[in-house]
This record gives C-alpha cells, structure tokens and sequence, in this order.
C-alpha cells in the first residue's frame, strides 16, 4: 500500500489511516536537520535506499518544514518534489558542509553505479589541461575503460518548426543549419516542418534536405502558423530516439552545442527531463537565457538567475533558448495548441515545472540563434491568453516589466458563490475591497460616524495588513444611532461602485456594502471599544492599515485578537476551524482544506500555516 504525503498528514491510497505531526515535534535545529537528511534521498519506487530502509511514502508538494518532519517522523524513505532536495541540500551545506550530498548524490536516483545507465560518456574537465588553447578546447565525450555507449545519431533527433513567414529566409536558414549538422555528424536524424502552400518553395526545400543526410520533411497545415505548439506537438510524435532537440529560433549548428553533454545531464537522473545550454544572436550577444518562476497570490515572477548547480550546470525553470529533452517527457508534457507562438515556451516550462520535471542549463555548451526570444519582445495581449490560462492577473518578465490585468480580463470571479473555499481569493478582488474601505472611511470623517473593523476582519489587519483572502466576507460594527445617515446619504457610495443593501428602518442595526461582488456586512452596536482608551486620547480611534489605506480598527487590536482567537491567533486556518469556547474563539486545527484540483497554484496547502510574508501581495491597483 502507498501513502500519499501531503499537507502535514500521512493519508493511506487505501484505507482511512491517518499520521499527523504532534504540535510539541514542530522545531528545526541543525542536529535535527542534518539526522533527517541523512535519510532523505530521491528514491525508484519499491528500491532500497543507502540506509537499507524500503520506500513507503511519496510527497508531492507541502510546505517545505513539513517535509522535513514528516519523513523524519514516519522513520521512512521518500519520493518527493526533487527541488526540496536541492533546497535541503543547500541548507546542509551551510549548516555543516560534511554533511551536504555531492553532485552526483543530488543528482542520481539510482542505487548502483550512474555511468552504467547513462546513455554517452562524460565530458571529460578541461580544468587541469595545460595545452589548451585560451581554454576553448572542445574534446568531445571521453569513454572509460570498456564503456561503449550509443552513437548520437542513435539517441537525439533534431526538430526544425518553421514559423518564418519569409520564404527566402527560411530556405537560407535551413540550408545553414542542415550544412552544420551535417559537418557535426552526418547521420543525425532532423525532422523540418514545411508550411507554405508554394509549389516553387516545397520543390526548392526538397531539393535543399534531399543533399543533407538524415533529414525528413513534414508539412503541416499553414493555418497553425498563428499556434505553433500544434506544429511542436507533431514534430515530437515523429521523433523515435530518447531525446529531441528543440532546435527554437536556431540560425546555425556546430559542435559548440555540445549535445553529448546535455544528454549526459538528462540520463545521469530520472528527475531531469529537460537541458539546455547558453546561446549567442546574430549580433553577437551571448546570454546564459536561465530563469526562475513562481506563482503565488495569483501573480507570475520571471526572474532571471539560479539558485542551485550541479556538474557546471544550472538548475532553471525556464530557458531561453534552445534545449535537448527527453522525448517521452515532451510526449507526456504536450505543448499548448491554442497559445500564440511569443509565450508557448512561457506556459510549457510552467507545466514542466508543476509536473516536478528538473531543467538543467548547461552555460559551456552554446547555440547559435536569431535572437527573437526576448522577453520584451512579446504581445501584451500574448501575455493576457497566457493570464487567462493560467488564472493569474500579473505577470513580471525581465527586465522590469508588469503586466497587470483585472479579474475581468482573465476570467476570475470575486463572487463566493463562484470561489472554491479551498483557494485564495484572487488579489484582483483586493482592488474591490481597497476601494470599498477608503470609500467607508471618508463617508465616517465627514458624517463623524464611528466604527471599527470586527472578527476575522480586524484578524486580517493584524496578521496580514489586509483581508484574510480565504475570507468570504468582510464585519464592521459602527454607531447603531447613525444608522438612517448611511441609509440617507447611501448616493455617495453608489459613486464609488458601491452598494449598500438589506436596509430594515425597524431593526436599525444591520445593512450591507456590496463592493459589488463581495460582501461588508454591517452590524450597529450601543458601545464601541473605544470608550476604553485613555480618556486624554479617546477622541483619535486606533486606526489599523488595510489594503493602503488607514481605517479603524478595536482601541487595542493585537488584544482583541488575542483574547478572541486565542494564543495561535497568529497562525491560519480556514474560517470553518474556528470553534467558541469560553466565550472567546479556539483554533482546533491548523491546516488548510484539501484542494479539489492540488497542481492549482492558488490551493491553501501550497501556503504555510504561519507567518504573513507569503500572502502579502506586492501591489493593490
């Protein structure tokens, strides 16, 4: 039987079983991390690992610390996201170095010997050589011993998409990278995509592959030139060697390219299934083309850079440029065929990404390129069909670009009716509630009305400095003898988007403000707990900040959360886990709901249950 590890809980596939972590366990000293990652190792499933223990858990994606406590805990060996390893590993290294996984530890997942299952020999280091030239001396792979290992032309198939609307210079390019393959070994089997309808072109394109080698012609349909994922797609489905190389936006091939090393990088580890290299333009600008991504409260980062390495790699999630991978991992892994042409690469490395699937780049091997990848140079309106597949409403690309879009734009919904109560609420919806807060705020100054923000709203304000965004609503207590002056003067909400609704003039104590589509729930009240601040500054109210703007809050916000949710106030837990005892409200358990659909980026279980850093959105326009 398998248990799923996810979330701080050891869930049985079969069965009901469950193991959760003892509050007293949750803490992280060194002699506690280095005797947990003594245990750790990206393991095949049903193998023995080095310490002879079988594995019996797989983690897909939970907080970082519950990772290490849980594998600590179950005294089990686990298969998990292999980005923890690095993470770990890097922490290790910091905290004692003799502790830290080498490279081909981090790397292989393998019990035996790596070289026996890799698919080439190595790239021998030039570090030591004292006859090379300016150190661009480029020996090819070095075979030890009796190793024999598949020829190239056996292991990777070149694939050429056409997306050049210009004829003449798509023929001379093709022309220049066939000549370069062929001088870099002449069986190496490339596959080219042909899309034009001229009769005169398909004839002078037959002509150009029929004296270069290994070389098939597909052609494809010239409506797909507006998404070429469709073209990538059928160009894989051609392919029958281990690997491909996704020869993107490629004007030249030569052995710089250094194919033999990027295939040793995938086949030395079952987690990498994709490798690239750097690449230099037509004007000669050379760049590594290495980036991080990240999606968290519904905003994409692009940042250019990496954390970790191994064997003179770097670990990305997104290249630039050029890449080999494996073929079954593009297969399993389809391009989007719907996307335009400037952010396919954009959504398929994302998914790359969730899939657990390591990119490596590999900065001595080089490609030759047109240089049409920029960042820059993709459509604003290509990057809101990516938002739109995505959910996200912000994206920030290199070197300092934001795109920002609404809810609107992007499909999202600020309804609670139409949000899973297990995903954070859009940071689009902010906007609403910002608005809608300043809105209040100056209708209190002019009318001299008082109020102060209540329950899990006030909460917000004191953890997060802004809404709980797994809040369905919002609470405010004001003045009960100033409840005909919002319902008189209710005009001047209407001309900020707003309406005030529910309005009963014999209960007086009760209304609604619409943002419109989330809900300020109104509640009057005799008292207010300003009438406990010192007498000499009881006419200015404690004012807390929210979403921009300053509103009043209780006379003493921190106490009030302490006294009403207890002393893990500061902790999270969905609104339904709160429980009243004693007249005051207790968290029964500090855990997020689990999400329908666990790969969304917006699922409470990819946030920790503490601290506020990671629900703080950057920006509320």
């Amino acid at each position: 039987m398998e248990a799923v590890l996810s979330s701080g809980t050891l869930e049985q596939a079969q069965g009901t079983t469950e193991c959760k972590i003892p509050k007293d366990d949750h803490r992280l000293d060194e002699g506690l991390l280095i005797n947990m990652f003594s245990r750790l190792r990206v393991m095949d499933s049903g193998k023995q690992g080095a310490t002879g223990v079988s594995l019996k858990c797989r983690l897909f994606s939970p907080a970082f610390t519950q990772t290490v406590f849980m594998c600590l805990l179950t005294g089990s060996e686990c298969k998990f996201d292999p980005r923890i390893l690095l993470r770990l590993n890097s922490i290790v290294s910091q905290l004692d170095p003799r502790f830290a996984l080498s490279d081909s530890q981090v790397l292989t997942s393998r019990d035996n010997d790596t070289d026996s299952h890799v698919d080439v020999c190595d790239n021998p280091s030039n570090s030591s050589r004292a006859d090379q030239l300016l150190h661009q001396q480029n020996d090819p792979p070095v075979c030890k011993g009796t190793e024999r290992k598949r020829p190239i032309s056996e292991l990777v198939t070149v694939l050429v998409n056409n997306i050049d609307t210009d004829v003449q210079n798509f023929l001379e390019r093709l022309q220049t990278i066939l000549d370069g393959i062929r001088g870099y070994h002449l069986f190496l089997p490339v596959i080219v995509a042909e899309v034009s309808t001229n009769i005169t072109h398909a004839h002078r394109t037959l002509s150009v592959i029929k004296t270069r080698g290994n070389v098939r012609l597909m052609s494809v349909d010239p409506r797909l030139l507006q998404t070429p994922g469709a073209i990538w797609n059928t160009l894989i489905r051609q392919a029958t060697t281990p690997y491909v190389l996704v020869a993107r936006d490629l004007s030249h091939f030569n052995a710089y390219s250094r194919l033999e090393r990027q295939i040793y990088m995938i086949s030395v580890s079952d987690s990498i299934g994709v490798a690239g290299g750097a690449f230099r333009n037509l004007t000669g600008h050379w760049k590594v083309g290495c980036y991080q991504t990240d999606i968290r409260n519904y905003f994409l980062r692009i940042v250019e850079g990496y954390k970790y390495s191994a064997y003179g790699c770097m670990f990305c999630d997104h290249l630039e440029g050029p890449f080999v991978a494996r073929t079954s991992t593009m297969k399993d892994v389809r391009f989007n065929e719907q996307l335009p042409g400037d952010v396919l690469f954009n959504d398929w490395f994302l998914r790359i990404k969730q899939a657990n699937v390591l990119v490596v780049n590999c900065p001595d091997a080089m490609y030759f390129t047109q240089g049409r990848s920029s960042f820059h140079e993709q459509k604003q309106n290509s990057w809101l069909m990516l938002a739109k597949e995505w959910e996200i409403h912000r994206i920030f690309v290199p070197p300092n670009i934001i795109y920002l879009f609404s809810c609107k734009e992007v499909g999202l919904s600020c309804k609670t009716s139409k949000r899973l109560k297990e995903h954070l609420m859009p940071s689009c919806c902010l906007v609403q509630m910002a608005r809608a807060w300043k809105t209040l705020d100056e209708f209190a100054s002019r009318y001299g009305i008082s109020y102060e923000l209540d329950s899990g709203t006030l909460l917000g304000a004191v953890k997060l400095r802004t809404h709980l965004p797994w809040d369905v609503d919002a609470d405010v207590r004001f003045d009960t003898r100033e409840y005909q002056t919002f319902f008189k003067k209710q005009k001047l909400f209407n001309t900020k988007g707003l309406k005030l609704k529910a309005f009963n003039p014999e209960q007086k104590g009760y209304f609604q403000i619409w943002t419109p589509e989330i809900n300020i729930e109104m509640y009057g009240s005799d008292t207010l707990t300003g009438v406990f601040l010192p007498a000499d500054v009881r006419e200015v109210p404690t004012k807390v900040y929210m979403l921009g703007a300053w509103v009043r809050g209780v006379a003493n916000p921190g106490l009030y959360a302490w006294n009403k949710y207890g002393s893990d106030y500061l902790k999270h837990s969905p609104v339904s886990s709160w429980i009243r005892h004693n007249g005051s409200m207790h968290e029964y358990s500090i855990s997020w709901p689990p999400c329908p659909n666990p790969q969304h980026h917006a699922c409470l279980e990819h946030y920790p249950t503490d601290g506020s850093i990671d629900f703080v959105p950057q920006m509320v326009h």
